[in-house]
């Protein structure tokens, strides 16, 4: 009875031990849990921020387009993991990425509408240049409809 009680109070122990270490391994960065990366604001402050693109540039916006135009571009995750790795695979000294403005416009439609493309950048004497030679993301879809505010 004796060893038995051992053998159960090490099997109790092992147990303990492994989970505690098992989740301490699992929960620090680098181990399946990401780094949360800086610039990560909550949804108020977002709701702040498309507040005030409303108050301070829509009216601009619109009156150039002539029409209420588009207030955000949706990527699949695909395609954003996608292109961030075919980025790293072809510019070596890639060290982040610089969304623009721009308006894309039809031979229906000249006023178009604004859109968002992203070009990868790289470190120069410690500016981040965008990398002029690097293939550039674009082909997002409008918000629905293109005038909805944050939270679509």
């Amino acid at each position: 009875m004796k060893t038995f009680g051992i053998l159960l109070l090490g099997l109790v122990v092992g147990v303990g031990v492994t989970y505690f270490v098992l989740k301490s391994t699992l929960s620090s960065p680098g181990n399946g849990t990401p780094a949360v990366p800086s610039g990560v604001i909550t949804p108020a402050q977002a709701r702040v921020l498309d507040e005030n693109w409303t108050a301070l540039r829509k009216v601009a916006n619109d009156s150039a387009a002539g029409k209420p135009d588009n207030r955000s571009t949706w990527y699949a995750l695909e395609d954003m993991e996608n292109y961030i790795a075919l980025t790293k695979t072809e510019q070596e000294r890639v060290n982040g990425f610089r969304l623009y403005l721009g308006v894309k416009t039809t031979e229906t439609d000249e006023t178009g509408y604004t859109t968002v493309f992203i070009v990868p950048t790289e470190d120069d004497r410690g500016d981040n240049k965008d990398i002029s030679s690097a293939k550039v993301l674009d082909m997002g879809s409008n918000g629905m409809p293109p005038q909805a505010t944050y939270p679509q």
